[in-house]
């Protein structure tokens, strides 16, 4: 028996709490003489009943370093091959929105029927290479080109239906247009989950979220949320609010959260509270407010302040820090037929371009890209989380981002006593 590689330990006072970072499960020892015999791998010094436990929560191991790095990969490539055909599809590049930190240039082009034809051709060709279809409505803003996809999601069903397949739709919208007719026809045809952005108070988000004519916005998206929180009926309805938040915002948060309430209470609801990020592009070179990250303390506060109305669930798990996209049957689809890693489409991340014949034409500079080839993470604590390879397009460590958010999230789990006492 030995300890295992991905074990990180927490002090808190006089408790001492591990972390393994493969299994998910958190023990809390608070008998010194335990810490010790552990740390000093003592393990016959340590009660049967309680061995037994670190053994269940893979504290302690009897597996060998290269069967536990195994397991490790295993998880990774469980991700890579998922059996689910995830694609984003920019359908098209214009938006009514022109916020200011938004890294997008927007044009009005439109994918056209052609690129919809060639990728009812594609997943006809690999039907049976995935379980599930997982289709992103995206842009721009995707509600502006309803009309150019709506008849093509029906025979997408149609195709689903026939053989079989699992469908799972998604949008990601600022919901300017998604008033109650349209949000019913796209639930009819299974676009259920939903990603809106709205950024905290009226008055911030009408300075930062504004009409292409420089007219606010936050009125009509939040009627519309709320028209979907109404909508009790639509059982299937899965939306994530997203607030994107500033130094300024924050220091204003009593003012505004009261808004999100009700929202809180559905269990359709999630608020997520993120940061604006400087993606590049023209207009974050002139965005005046004070840009914050996840581990700075006004943030964290705050997402203490808002957990108690269930405004944001913190959760870490294997992979948590992977990007999605690795999947290896997950890509976007550009409005013209190139084919991307993912739906960054201001990066040069174009993989290759869907024909005619509903084939991806690859380029090589992609053939290695869901290859774990970061070696130098390997036996790194946090690797089950990250990979090495949290963005597909390259390798990046981020450790002291992610040993922070491992420390806040023992820090809450602790608080709500999810973990096994011993």
């Amino acid at each position: 028996m030995r300890l295992s590689n991905y074990n990180y330990i927490k002090k808190d006072g006089e408790n001492q709490f591990i972390y393994n970072t493969l299994s998910n499960r958190i023990v809390k020892l608070s008998d010194f003489s335990d810490i010790t015999y552990i740390q000093n791998k003592e393990f016959e010094k340590i009660s049967e009943h309680k061995f037994n436990l670190l053994k269940e929560a893979g504290i302690v191991t009897d597996l060998s370093v290269e069967d536990e790095y195994g397991l490790c990969n295993d998880s990774y490539f469980g991700k890579v091959y998922s059996g689910v055909l995830d694609i984003t599809l920019i359908t098209t590049t214009a938006c009514n929105f022109r916020c200011k930190y938004c890294a997008q240039t927007h044009t009005s082009h439109v994918m056209p029927k052609e690129v919809y034809e060639n990728l009812i051709k594609y997943i006809i060709k690999h039907i049976y290479e995935f379980h599930t279809l997982k289709l992103v409505l995206f842009g721009g803003e995707p509600t502006l080109a309803f009309s150019n996809y709506i008849d093509y999601l029906d025979r997408i069903l149609d195709i689903c239906r026939f053989y079989k397949k699992k469908f799972s739709g998604v949008m990601i919208s600022n919901a300017y247009l998604l008033d109650d007719k349209m949000l019913r026809e796209l639930y009819k045809r299974n676009i259920t989950q939903y990603q809106i952005t709205v950024d905290g108070s009226p008055e911030n988000h009408d300075e930062c979220r504004v009409l292409a004519d420089g007219s606010g916005t936050f009125q009509t998206v939040y009627n519309n949320l709320l028209n979907m929180l109404e909508a009790k009926e639509l059982k299937r309805l899965n939306v994530a609010i997203r607030i994107n938040t500033t130094k300024e915002l924050l220091e204003d948060i009593d003012s505004w959260a009261p808004l999100y309430e009700p929202f809180s209470k559905d269990k359709r609801f999630l608020i997520n509270l993120g940061v604006v990020e400087d993606r590049g592009g023209e207009a974050i070179r002139s965005f005046h407010k004070e840009l914050i990250n996840e581990t700075d303390n006004i943030y964290k506060t705050a997402k203490d302040s808002l957990a108690e109305h269930r405004f944001y669930e913190d959760f870490l798990c294997p992979n948590y820090f992977v990007c999605k996209e690795i999947n290896k049957m997950a890509f976007a689809l550009d409005y013209n037929g190139d084919v991307r890693t993912c739906s960054k489409i201001y990066t040069d991340n174009v993989k290759g371009v869907l024909n005619k014949k509903g084939i991806i034409e690859v380029n090589d500079k992609f053939k290695q890209f869901y290859l774990k080839t970061n070696t130098a993470c390997q036996g790194c604590v946090f690797e089950p989380l990250c990979q090495g390879k949290s963005c597909g397009l390259k390798n990046v460590c981020d450790k002291e981002h992610i040993e922070i958010m491992v420390n806040d999230y023992i820090e809450k789990q602790a608080k709500q006593t999810a973990y096994q006492d011993i």
